[in-house]
């Protein structure tokens, strides 16, 4: 339901506007015009369908919507309005094929959006370019069942749910993951080690 409450979607791609009692086309694709179909009428099978997961974020606008093929469409807060797509979005770990689109999760400032998928596929995209932020998360090989962040926008933790694994949370603030990496890997490079690998560069002290 959108943030006023006036539109309600549904998995096959149309939306019911409460106040009309009218159905109407999201616009899934960038051709696509999202609007009314009739009084009591149906949306065009083929304008959407497959549909399985929403996600409105909470400044309200932006809706995230996802489907089975691994797509993520981004649409204004209202369902009618073409924002952007996310395309390609998971590939298997077995085989290069997508996997549906389970969970879906906005950060606190609306910046990040999360996607989680069937195959355990955990990935983050910024919402304004409609790129990824990096490679997919390490998560379980089991479907993803809900996303939550925590925080408020530039500190946040991602909190993963699976199948197998009840929750799981990584820490996305930068001073939090640079700490985490120098704990993997033992802290930084000894003066000796740096001089070995990257003598080109002066050395500094990359972990505390």
């Amino acid at each position: 339901m959108t943030a006023d409450g006036r539109r309600v979607a549904a998995g096959d791609g149309s939306y019911a506007d409460l106040s009309t009692g009218r159905v109407g086309r999201m616009p899934l694709d960038p051709d696509s015009h999202g609007g009314p179909t009739g009084d009591g009428g149906q949306a065009d099978p083929g304008a959407g369908g497959d549909v399985s997961q929403f996600a409105l974020s909470r400044d309200d606008r932006y809706v995230a919507v996802g489907d089975g093929s691994g797509r993520v469409t981004l649409l204004d807060g209202t369902l009618t309005r073409w924002r952007g797509a996310l395309s390609g979005l998971f590939t298997s770990h077995q085989q290069d094929a997508a996997a549906p689109v389970t969970a879906l999760a906005f950060s606190a400032n609306g910046a990040v959006l999360a996607v989680g998928g069937l195959d355990g596929t955990v990935r983050l995209w910024d919402v304004s370019s409609n790129q990824a932020l990096g490679t997919t998360l390490p998560a379980s090989a089991e479907q993803v069942l809900s996303l939550v962040f925590r925080g408020d926008g530039r500190g946040d933790s991602l909190y993963v749910a699976n199948q197998d694994v009840p929750s799981h949370a990584y820490a996305l603030a930068p001073a939090s993951v640079a700490a985490a990496v120098c704990a993997r890997a033992g802290g930084g490079l000894s003066r000796a080690a740096w001089a070995d690998f990257l003598a080109e560069v002066p050395y500094r002290r990359v972990c505390a």
